[in-house]
């Protein structure tokens, strides 16, 4: 359970916008990630017990699955092709 401490600990160093909604920076939201990976929980009951907003966690989660293929969209960079057979 080391991980989670690490997670709590960084969620409540973080700042927060006019609206009173935390703002993480990368290594909070990776900490996170890690944090669930480890933990073996479902999404809704690691959302829950961390606090956090399901939809928020949701979308950031699907951006690390993704990787970086936003980015490649956006900046040009082709991935690798196969050759045609």
């Amino acid at each position: 359970m080391k991980s989670s401490a690490v997670v709590i600990e960084t969620l409540e160093i973080a700042k927060r916008d006019e609206r009173g909604r935390r703002i993480a920076d990368a290594r909070e939201k990776e900490a996170l990630m890690e944090g669930y990976a480890a933990s073996g929980m479902t999404q809704r009951a690691f959302v829950q017990k961390e606090g956090i907003n399901p939809f928020t966690f949701a979308g950031r989660l699907r951006q690390r699955r993704r990787g970086d293929k936003k980015v490649r969209q956006f900046t040009g960079e082709e991935g690798p092709r196969s050759e045609p057979d």
